[in-house]
């Protein structure tokens, strides 16, 4: 993080969820840099441009149109540049086939989205939490997905 402010991307073909994870980095009272980017195209395309920002961590959908989640995923573990970047996937849906897949690809924790903004608030803090104190060692299984 530079100066303490997070630097975030968001990536959610979904607009409402844009404005409910906006409402909630504000309300958690931190310093942000919010990046909203729609589909895993923009996204890698946003990440390879020299001249944007390499963001502190990636809330990542699954379920998006031309390139989704899983996808992404590879693409930037893939590339030796990005596959520092700590990725959070937040997705409405996690069966085990994808929680298996997501816990053995690097993937620094799932969050379910919940319905609930103080819900979401303290999943977000969370998953900040164990990003910005490097507790990036693999998690178990049992607590790789928050929706708590």
């Amino acid at each position: 993080m530079s100066n303490n402010i997070y630097e975030i991307i968001l990536v959610d073909d979904k607009e409402d969820d844009g404005y409910i994870f906006i409402k909630a980095l504000t309300e958690l009272a931190i310093k942000f840099h919010l990046k909203i980017i729609s589909n895993g195209v923009e996204l890698y395309n946003h990440l390879t441009d020299k001249n944007n920002f390499k963001p502190d961590i990636i809330f990542l959908a699954i379920n998006m149109p031309l390139v989704n989640g899983f996808d992404c995923l590879s693409e930037i573990k893939a590339d030796e540049d990005l596959k520092h970047i700590p990725v959070i996937i937040i997705s409405t849906f996690v069966d085990d086939f994808a929680e298996n897949t997501l816990h053995n690809n690097e993937v620094a924790q799932t969050i379910k989205k919940p319905n609930n903004l103080n819900v979401l608030k303290r999943l977000i803090a969370r998953a900040l939490f164990v990003v910005e104190n490097k507790k990036l060692t693999k998690l178990t299984l049992e607590n790789f997905i928050i929706h708590k």
